[in-house]
């Protein structure tokens, strides 16, 4: 999605040239969705880690995948050479997609040299542009505290980047780390003449979501309709009960086959836990709750939406309220206990936008998921994530997904009950507006504002219309 938005900004600002996406892992479904409209060429294959275990991956066709991908990337380059003479070449990621650019940055100009007539002609150099957006690392994984962190040697002096992931940044055009901390260190570890090509213009990640920041709750600027409709829903279902204040809480399972429904119902176990603390903790007037507890839940678009319910349903503690509307609204039971259960609830959907306006108009979520995770944090939301089976977000993953992100943003706990724990520490018996308070200024330093790939389409072109 991050490489979309950035070729959505270059077709916005009259880019000539014509978009070829090859995805390393997936099947590209990002650009297929995408209003730049890039061609999706080359061998794809859906991995079983999705490129988070490779060893396991090998038993399922990485090396073979990878080799093809090589051979099509080599073809590819001289066939946009021989049309326009120039190349842009986006990487997007880790090591591997820039290592890919850097090869087809060198068959490109091979291949021009040989197509050039004279010899004296054959030493002009081609128009081969590479720019690295280097989303996958990050200073902080290594123990820095803020941007000047890695300019004081904090991280035990190392950078996050390797020295031969350096030596291949040297070769592109620009260089575009996540944030400003990542900056500042590879600026001082590039030879001179390098660093000026390091750049810190935002994080992409956090563009495209429909919303902006701002608020005084730190929530969207745009009104959550779709959560209005789900309020009204709400409504509809459980009468003057469900008016008032509502509390919600994003439930973040995951994009990934293999893992997402496992991840799903560890996160409504949470939320089971988290109503029943409510229930003896939450106590306003004439013993009624003082608020409402909305649960909010995205369905993924590669992920059957039955597949989802049949969860939430085989619970037995969801009662299914309504189904007209944008959402399955379902109300809990509270399992008989006689106490007012009417505070409880969650909304089920899949429609254009809920995932946006879940992780905008949330108060707080439980996750465990990555990019999904990194744009709740960007948007100023406290989020407990606890770490699963994989092969993605495991106990590893997880731990460094705090260190990356931060503890104030961040609440890795132990276990179910200690997530419920963690959700109750900022929600009960009202949403801790110091704790919001630390997590909107430190969502901000990790991840940055909106605009973005505004800003980098703006120097690709720039650098474009120099060489």
């Amino acid at each position: 999605k991050i490489a979309a938005n950035i070729l959505e900004a270059l077709a916005e600002r009259g880019y000539g040239g014509t978009f070829t996406a090859l995805p390393i892992v997936g099947t590209g479904e990002a650009y297929r969705r995408s209003p730049a409209a890039p061609s999706v060429d080359g061998p794809a294959k859906l991995l079983p880690s999705g490129g988070f275990s490779p060893l396991r991956d090998v038993r399922h066709g990485l090396l073979g995948l990878t080799a093809a991908q090589l051979r099509f990337a080599r073809r590819w380059a001289k066939r946009a050479v021989d049309s326009n003479g120039s190349l842009l070449v986006l990487a997007v990621g880790d090591v591997v997609p820039l290592a890919f650019a850097r090869w087809v940055a060198r068959w490109a100009a091979r291949h021009h040299r040989k197509q050039l007539g004279s010899p004296g002609e054959a030493e002009a150099p081609p128009r081969v542009v590479v720019v690295f957006v280097g989303c996958a690392k990050s200073q902080y994984y290594v123990g820095s505290d803020g941007p000047g962190a890695a300019a004081d040697g904090k991280g035990g002096g190392r950078c996050v980047y390797y020295p031969w992931e350096r030596w291949l940044m040297r070769q592109c055009s620009l260089v575009l780390p996540r944030d400003e901390a990542t900056a500042v260190c590879l600026q001082r570890r590039l030879p001179e003449r390098h660093r000026a090509k390091v750049k810190y213009l935002g994080n992409p990640m956090m563009d495209n979501l429909g919303i902006a920041r701002g608020g005084a709750k730190g929530r969207g600027t745009v009104v959550p309709t779709l959560l209005e409709s789900i309020k009204a829903e709400l409504h509809r279902c459980v009468g003057n009960e469900g008016e008032g204040e509502v509390v919600w809480v994003a439930l973040i399972p995951g994009t990934r086959q293999g893992e997402v429904l496992r991840n799903l119902q560890v996160i409504l176990a949470v939320a089971e836990a988290f109503i029943e603390k409510a229930r003896r903790e939450d106590r306003g007037s004439a013993g009624r709750p003082s608020s409402s507890y909305g649960f909010l839940l995205s369905v993924p678009p590669a992920v059957d939406q039955g597949a989802f319910e049949a969860i939430v349903e085989e619970e037995q503690r969801w009662l299914l309220g309504s189904s007209g509307g944008v959402a399955r609204v379902y109300r809990h039971d509270g399992g008989g206990s006689g106490i007012d259960t009417a505070a409880s609830f969650l909304a089920l959907g899949s429609a254009a936008g809920m995932y946006q306006e879940c992780i905008s108009g949330c108060h707080a979520a439980v996750a465990m998921a990555g990019t999904a995770t990194e744009q709740c944090v960007g948007l100023g939301k406290p989020v407990v994530t606890l770490a699963g089976a994989g092969p993605q977000f495991d106990r590893r993953f997880a731990l460094a997904q705090e260190r990356l992100l931060g503890s104030p943003s961040i609440k890795l706990a132990e276990d179910v009950t200690d997530a419920a724990e963690k959700l109750a520490g900022l929600l009960l018996p009202c949403p801790d507006e110091s704790a919001l308070g630390l997590a909107r200024r430190n969502g901000l330093e990790r991840m940055g504002l909106p605009g973005a790939s505004e800003k980098i389409a703006d120097e690709v072109l720039r650098i474009l219309a120099c060489e």
